[in-house]
């Protein structure tokens, strides 16, 4: 839908171009309203592969329009009810983005909304025994998306994202991208209508490298 609609958007400058890109995320998520003895929620290390289509408005101007898999989540590790737990959950989801982009003299930013759909993912827990608790297995199970309370997390997530980097005249980009989501991650039959502050929202910050396959030409 995203592609069809920019490949009739009319442009004055003409100059459509593909690229492909990959980077690094430190994904976490970020309390609102956060309760008593809720855990400290730690980012974790993942990644994003994707293509995207670039569309010149102009010599500087441009549309960008992208499909990425991005690996987000968090971890933490809290002393509960007599053991230490180690847990970490890594869902993937499927990423558009759309941004308005600024590009000249080797200067890159952007900025626009993204909507991304939950498709899978890990979730683990550790639980070492501290004094004479007794032990417990480990948890390693796959994330679900959805709106029940048997799910782990809401299946969309939706935000703002804005890019800031560099790039060159043989169409590599170089950027660093900070993306805030805006839904609340927990799944709808499990909020509590009396604790309608209580929310969590994704945060992201990545490093990207981007490859244009026709080169956006770096005016002096």
């Amino acid at each position: 839908m995203v592609f069809g609609v920019l490949f009739i958007l009319p442009t004055a400058y003409g100059q459509f171009s593909l690229g492909v890109k990959a980077g690094m995320n430190v994904a976490n998520v970020q309390y609102h309203e956060q309760l008593p003895n809720e855990p400290t929620l730690h980012p974790i290390v993942a990644f994003h592969v994707g293509g995207l289509a670039q569309f010149d408005l102009s010599q500087v101007l441009a549309i960008n329009a992208g499909v990425e898999l991005q690996g987000r989540g968090f971890r933490f590790n809290e002393d509960i009810l007599g053991y230490e737990v180690s847990m970490s959950a890594r869902p993937y989801y499927v990423n558009v983005p759309v941004q308005l982009a600024l590009h000249g003299k080797g200067v890159y930013g952007a900025l626009g909304p993204y909507v991304a759909f939950g498709v899978g993912g890990k979730h683990r827990a550790q639980f070492t025994p501290k004094n004479d608790a007794i032990p417990i297995d480990d948890i390693h199970q796959s994330i679900e998306f959805g709106t029940k309370v048997s799910d782990d997390f809401s299946p969309i997530d939706a935000g703002a994202s804005i890019d800031f980097g560099f790039e060159t005249n043989m169409g590599l980009r170089f950027t660093l991208n900070y993306s805030r989501g805006f839904t609340n991650l927990i799944p709808k039959d499990l909020r509590d209508p009396d604790m309608t502050g209580y929310r969590l929202t994704t945060e992201t910050a990545s490093i990207g490298v981007t490859y244009l396959f026709r080169p956006v030409a770096v005016r002096k």
